[in-house]
């Protein structure tokens, strides 16, 4: 869940995915970003973290991440981090894995295809490209003070072009 974006919306956690810093679980986005956020799949949401953990800090020499909320100032930082990124490519031609790109296309769209049939399944790409094509086709709706903001920070000889749109 991105916590950030339910905070500014003043909406609330579902249960189950985050705790405070005591420990206990919580509804509230400010104590969830005090506390933590629980892994999806539980032990299986675990290990993925781990494994990304080990693979993004441990084999770097970057600091873990609780090492970096440590390190910075308060929540709302924007020192820079000291992080690295570790890059891992895998070529599936060289590893014999499929002959071209295409075939690989084909392979890869025929299980997004049948996984796309099952009711409950969620790919993590689905709502975001829904999102952009609504978008694409309605426009969005932002707040009057973000516009107001945003159109503040034109040159001033351009804003009244766009502050007739509003």
């Amino acid at each position: 869940w991105e916590i950030l974006l339910m905070l500014e919306k003043g909406l609330s956690l579902p249960e189950g995915c985050a705790i405070g810093p005591d420990g206990c679980p919580t509804v509230d986005p400010t104590v969830a970003l005090v506390g933590a956020q629980l892994p999806y799949g539980f032990h299986k949401g675990s290990c993925i973290a781990l494994m990304v953990e080990l693979l993004a800090s441990g084999i770097t020499g970057s600091p873990f991440s609780f090492q970096q909320r440590e390190m910075d100032v308060d929540e709302t930082s924007t020192s820079p981090t000291r992080t690295a990124e570790t890059v891992i490519a895998i070529d599936p031609i060289r590893l014999g894995a499929v002959r071209n790109i295409a075939d690989l296309h084909a392979h890869t769209d025929l299980f997004i295809e049948q996984l796309s049939k099952h009711q409950n399944a969620r790919l993590p790409f689905s709502q975001r490209l829904a999102a952009r094509t609504r978008s694409e086709k309605e426009g969005i709706e932002i707040p009057k003070h973000l516009y107001d903001e945003i159109i503040a920070l034109l040159p001033v000889d351009s804003q009244d072009d766009y502050a007739s749109r509003s």
